[in-house]
């Protein structure tokens, strides 16, 4: 049982289709880098918040972009804007 769970888990993640074109299509995604000189946003917030406000990407796509899980993205976009209030 041990064997199987952990053999599963280096399988490397397929992508749909979708997602594919969605990353040939966004390979090279420029970045201005003016959106860094808020210094009250950590780097990783500052480029998550400029993906989704800016350039209207949803939480899912970002995560590709950027290889991380989607509730990791939204838990720094939400952190960024409780900056943003404060």
């Amino acid at each position: 049982m041990y064997k199987c769970v952990k053999r599963q888990k280096n399988k490397p993640k397929e992508l749909n289709p979708k997602d594919k074109q969605f990353l040939e299509l966004n390979q090279f995604l420029y970045v201005k880098t003016n959106i860094f000189s808020n210094s009250n946003l950590t780097i990783f917030e500052s480029i998550v918040k400029y993906l989704k406000e800016e350039k209207s990407l949803n939480f899912h796509q970002i995560s590709l972009l950027l290889n991380r899980n989607e509730r990791n993205i939204w838990t720094i976009y939400r952190n960024s804007l409780k900056k943003r209030i404060k």
